[in-house]
């Protein structure tokens, strides 16, 4: 029964060690594609001559369902100031977050880049100093 015992553990083992080589390759490849991305520079955006700046508003309401406002046909909501803006502007029918938590969230807006690059992954941990 001991003999038993040991061969499967070494089934088991050996098992896993086949599957080593595919897993660091992968894990090599991984690694020189994030290398070459880091690498490559990031266009910068010309200037059109002439153009006239735009204005943006973008509001974010928090905790706010994507239905909760009257031009999304809520049944008992009004929100003319809304409507008309959604009327003559411009309204995002999928909107997507990094996070469904606000701070790390917002951030992300903020600064357009992602939780893990940004540091900020909850509500409660505060700043870290440099961050702004």
């Amino acid at each position: 029964m001991h003999y038993m015992l040991d061969e499967t553990i070494d089934d088991y083992y050996f098992s896993r060690m086949r599957k080593f080589p595919i897993l660091l390759s992968v894990c090599l490849l991984v690694l020189a594609f994030g290398a070459q991305a880091a690498q490559t520079k990031v266009p910068t955006l010309e200037k059109i001559p002439g153009a006239k700046p735009r204005n943006i508003v973008f509001i974010l309401a928090d905790d706010h369902r994507y239905d909760a406002m009257g031009f999304m046909g809520h049944p008992f909501l009004e929100t003319p100031n809304m409507d008309y803006l959604a009327k003559n502007g411009v309204h995002l029918k999928n909107a997507f977050v990094t996070t469904s938590l606000c701070s790390p969230s917002r951030a992300s807006i903020l600064t357009g880049l992602y939780p893990c690059k940004h540091h900020i992954v909850d509500n409660n941990t505060p700043i870290q100093p440099g961050t702004i």
